[in-house]
Order: structure tokens, then C-alpha cells, then sequence
């Protein structure tokens, strides 16, 4: 035993975490009390509260509706200085019903070469009627890459901008309306994409579902913001008369 004056204790708490510097972070009540008082998020927090009613297992794999040709509408999120991957959102239209079907999500640090490249797969893949991208200037530019791309599947006319953030947090058509049309079931995810995956599971499937379920809490939202601009170029260029075209009939999900 050590003789002589014991050992003070180092007050590491204290200096980092003063009772004012915990104050200032309890500006926001639910990012205190999950990083603080470790209680987990309420669901007054989160916006889409309805998202889960829209993820159900379909009827068929989601290889053959790629094969029925949907009308597609593709929405890209880009990267930024905090945020150094991009998000390809694909969203298809069931003529018939009306629904939005979530057909395809992927992410990832892509350069512009690369985008094309991977909007030229897309664009196989589905019968893409509209690509809308984030702003003006990555428009043109990437409208640029893609006449300087080797590949034959040249679909630069169907690329267009999206020209202001503002919309985003508008009621009557921005994120918020979404939670209306998940409620009102006007959405499929499908489900059996991610279904028994571990709950770390980092694929695109689950990435999305995590950020859907989680926000505006959760640790990303490209995802969300891709399947938004898809949704806005829906709405804006899809015909508004129902019927089959492209062969496509009633699912019957529901």
C-alpha cells in the first residue's frame, strides 16, 4: 500500500461534460435523451410512422415485375462535403392502381463516370421514363457524361434537375405528404428483399429501411431524399389516367 496523501480523482467528466455544455445539448430533447439518459427514440420523433404498413412481401419476385416493364421514375441524391456517397432511387407506377412500387435502391461513392454508368444499368433494367437529379448544374454535367460514355444506351433527354431544396419540408408536397400516402397505403416496398437479414445487415435494402423507419433521426436519409425526387418526377410526368399500359395489370397486393 502507498503511503503518504492519497490520490485525488481525475475529474474527467467534468471538463467535457459540464452541466452547461449538457444544457446546450438538451436543445434537442430526443438526441439528449438516446445519447444521455440512453432512452430510445419515441415515435412522436419520427416522420413516417406508416412506412411499415408499405413493406409487404409481393406476390411475385421482384426480378419478374422488373420484367413487366413498369413505367420507372429515377431520382438521384448526391454527395456533398459531409456526405461523400450518392443514392439511385427507382420508384415504378402500377398503372391500374395507382401505387408506387419501390423497385430498386442503391448506394454508394460513385464518381461522375461511374453515375452514368450506373444510370445506364438502371435504365436497362427498368422502362425509365424520367431521371431527376438534384440541381441544374449536375444536370448538365451529367447529362455531359453520359454523351462521353462509350455505352450504346444514350438516355441523356430523360434526365432533368430538380432546382430547389425548398420543397422538401412543404406540407401539401414535400417529405411530410409522403407519410399521408405510406398511411393511405400507396406505396410497396418490397419486403422480402431484406426480410430475416441481421439487423446490422448493411445492403441497400435494409439501409433504406433503416432510414425510412428512423427518420429524421436515423444516421442517413439519402435514400430517402433519391426515392423523394422519384416521387416529385412521378407526379409531375406520369399520365394521370389510369389504365395497363406496358401489359402491366393489377398486382393485387391488397
Amino acid at each position: 500500500m502507498l503511503k503518504g496523501r492519497p490520490l485525488q480523482p481525475i475529474p474527467t467528466w467534468k471538463l467535457k461534460h459540464s452541466k452547461e455544455a449538457l444544457l446546450r445539448l438538451a436543445t434537442d430533447p430526443a438526441m439528449f435523451n438516446r445519447g444521455y439518459r440512453m432512452q430510445a427514440i419515441n415515435e412522436g420523433d419520427l416522420k413516417f410512422p406508416s412506412f411499415k404498413k408499405c413493406c409487404i412481401a409481393l406476390p411475385t419476385t421482384l426480378g419478374d415485375l422488373h420484367r413487366r416493364r413498369l413505367p420507372a421514375y429515377v431520382g438521384v441524391d448526391l454527395s456533398g462535403n459531409k456526405r461523400p456517397g450518392n443514392a439511385i432511387s427507382v420508384v415504378g407506377l402500377e398503372p391500374a392502381t395507382r401505387r408506387r412500387i419501390q423497385l430498386e435502391i442503391m448506394f454508394g461513392a460513385w464518381s461522375s463516370p461511374e453515375m452514368a454508368d450506373r444510370l445506364a444499368d438502371v435504365n436497362l433494367r427498368h422502362n425509365v421514363q424520367f431521371i431527376q437529379v438534384e440541381n441544374n448544374a449536375y444536370q448538365q454535367s451529367l447529362i455531359d457524361w453520359v454523351r462521353k460514355s462509350k455505352t450504346e444506351n444514350n438516355y441523356w433527354m430523360k434526365i432533368e434537375a430538380f432546382t430547389t431544396g425548398a420543397n422538401k419540408a412543404n406540407p401539401d408536397y414535400g417529405l411530410p405528404v409522403m407519410e399521408v400516402e405510406f398511411h393511405n397505403q400507396g406505396w410497396i416496398f418490397p419486403y422480402q428483399e431484406w426480410e430475416g437479414h441481421d439487423p446490422s445487415c448493411v445492403c441497400d435494402w435494409c439501409r433504406l429501411d433503416r432510414e425510412f423507419s428512423l427518420y429524421p433521426k436515423g444516421a442517413s436519409a439519402d435514400g430517402v431524399m433519391a426515392t423523394w425526387f422519384a416521387r416529385d418526377a412521378l407526379n409531375k410526368w406520369a399520365p394521370m389516367h389510369a389504365g395497363t399500359s406496358g401489359g402491366v395489370g393489377n398486382l393485387n397486393l391488397r
